[in-house]
């Protein structure tokens, strides 16, 4: 397994990865042409897991935008291949993520769920509402704790 971030020409399949999930009804079509024009999705880096040679899951990683310390990351569109979900991809690619911002010795790795929290927690984040997030956009944030001053 291999985290990198998705060539150009990978966007779509990696948007589609969480369409089952967020495509509030649109058509295909509809929600890839919101996708690419998204601001929020051009203020951060997409990375994937790649596994056989294609991305299987995907997140996109902000820093110092929607009220985040420069010092933090901020995860959100934690996403998988439908066919591939739970055999761990989304886990590995987050533990890659946080292994990276403790190496930088970022203070905090924080995340948006729309699906609870559980989940995250099994992977080391605990609840931190509006921690480090003056101003953020999401009203219940998750931190990862094991890189976090808070």
């Amino acid at each position: 397994m291999k985290v990198r971030v998705p060539k150009s020409g990978e966007m779509d399949s990696i948007y589609l990865m969480g369409f089952d999930e967020w495509n509030g009804g649109e058509p295909a079509n509809e929600y890839l042409v919101a996708c690419r024009t998204s601001a929020k999705y051009q203020s951060g880096r997409w990375f994937c897991l790649e596994t056989a040679a294609e991305p299987v899951s995907s997140l996109i990683v902000y820093q110092g935008c929607f009220g985040l310390e420069e010092s933090c990351y901020g995860i959100g569109s934690v996403a998988t291949v439908p066919a591939k979900r739970g055999n761990g991809y989304a886990s590995f690619l987050i533990e890659s993520i946080v292994e990276t911002a403790r190496q930088r010795e970022m203070t905090g790795v924080f995340l948006f769920s729309e699906v609870g929290t559980l989940w995250y927690e099994q992977l080391g984040f605990r609840a931190a509402e509006g921690a480090g997030c003056s101003g953020a956009m999401y009203p219940a944030w998750i931190i990862h704790k094991a890189t976090s001053k808070y």
